[in-house]
């Protein structure tokens, strides 16, 4: 009689505990998923191993600097381009000439021709 109450009451604790050991586990398999997106993300060095700060930062500054070359890029391109559009000569074959021009103007704006 002691024993199948002790039975019924280990039954209990571990029907009470099984849900939080579910979502431990869970959030155990998503600490260790996101560890490996972030790690992935980095150079495998020992300087980036148990510090997802410094990993955050890592990424961080590479989409900065990202960002600022592809901006650059796009500036010289259009400068070239319009640097371009201004030596076309437009006698010979003005319509297509105007045409690649209303293009490219399309594209690459001018700085004080981009609306808000």
């Amino acid at each position: 009689m002691i024993a199948d109450k002790l039975a019924m009451i280990k039954e209990q604790i571990a029907e009470h505990h099984r849900p939080t050991l579910e979502n431990a586990a869970f959030i155990n398999n998503l600490f260790w998923r996101y560890k490996k997106a972030l790690e992935d993300l980095t150079p495998s060095g020992s300087e980036f191993v148990n510090d997802p700060e410094y990993c955050a930062e890592f990424v961080r500054d590479r989409q900065r600097n990202l960002l600022h070359v592809l901006a650059e890029q796009k500036k010289q391109a259009s400068e070239d381009i319009h640097r371009l559009l201004s030596v076309i000569d437009l006698k010979h074959q003005p319509r297509q000439a105007e045409n690649i021009i209303n293009r490219i103007r399309f594209r690459y704006p001018k700085k004080e021709e981009v609306k808000p």
